[in-house]
């Protein structure tokens, strides 16, 4: 079977596990799909993801893979790629406009590289404070890695996997990276009186990667706070996340509510 010249297949392999590449073993079934359906047609179009869909605050590691999926497709014949994100969340955390920066380059280009395309990033978004929040984000990634490989497939690449649990998330590691958070603030702070426009924009972009951590503090370790510390925490990550625009925290489920909810002891 070959489809007509004027019919194109359209592919979105749900099922597949975007933290990982389609040429490895657990996308095996992901792969086989895409390589029948790019010998029988001429022209696909290819529906991508690179988020958890449960869980929009919590890092999806799929930065080192997406460009190698894109070449992927290419090579059995996508002339069209989608990638999926949070479509309903105006500002995302978990250095998730990381992602969208990578789409906006590589699938123009699949040639280029990723380190290249990191440098233009936190260079362009953090300034001055580009060194601690790379290695915010390097350390993420990976103790991301870690888990894939260490924890008997409880945290895979599924998207709406239940990644939000204490194992996953220790608490002395969130405070290590919230430190950098403050590392990075620091670093600003020589705009604060003599450029306030690019301080006030600098402080945003620091602000929106700090939601991911503000918020596992809260939602993983709330009770193991004082009450007037849990108050200060849940009050600045409301104020955060309404000045950011953040109002989701899974596809289908608004955070306000979920932030409202939330009281100290429980």
């Amino acid at each position: 079977m070959h489809c007509r010249d004027n019919v194109a297949v359209y592919l979105a392999p749900i099922d597949g596990m975007f933290n990982r590449t389609f040429e490895d073993e657990a996308n095996a079934p992901t792969k086989k799909i895409i390589e029948g359906w790019g010998a029988a047609a001429d022209t696909v179009w290819m529906w991508l993801y690179n988020t958890n869909f449960s869980h929009y605050l919590v890092p999806y590691n799929c930065w080192d893979t997406m460009i190698e999926r894109y070449r992927f497709c290419k090579a059995n014949n996508a002339a069209l790629m989608y990638d999926q994100g949070q479509w309903n969340n105006q500002t995302q955390t978990g250095f998730t406009h990381l992602k969208q920066y990578i789409s906006s380059k590589a699938l123009w280009d699949t040639s280029v590289e990723l380190p290249e395309i990191l440098d233009d990033y936190f260079n362009g978004c953090f300034d001055v404070a580009a060194e601690s929040m790379r290695k915010f984000f390097e350390e993420l990634q990976n103790w991301l890695t870690y888990l894939e490989e260490n924890t008997n497939g409880r945290m895979n690449g599924n998207i709406y996997l239940e990644s939000e649990q204490r194992e996953f998330w220790p608490k002395a590691l969130l405070l290590q990276w919230e430190s950098y958070i403050e590392e990075a603030y620091d670093a600003i702070r020589v705009y604060q009186i003599e450029d306030p426009e690019t301080y006030k924009g600098l402080e945003k972009q620091i602000k929106r990667e700090s939601v991911f951590l503000q918020w596992e503090l809260l939602y993983l370790y709330g009770s193991e706070f004082s009450e007037e510390e849990f108050l200060a925490r849940k009050a600045k990550l409301t104020d955060d996340c309404l000045d950011l625009n953040i109002t989701y925290y899974q596809e289908l489920a608004e955070l306000k509510p979920v932030l409202n909810g939330m009281s100290w002891g429980n």
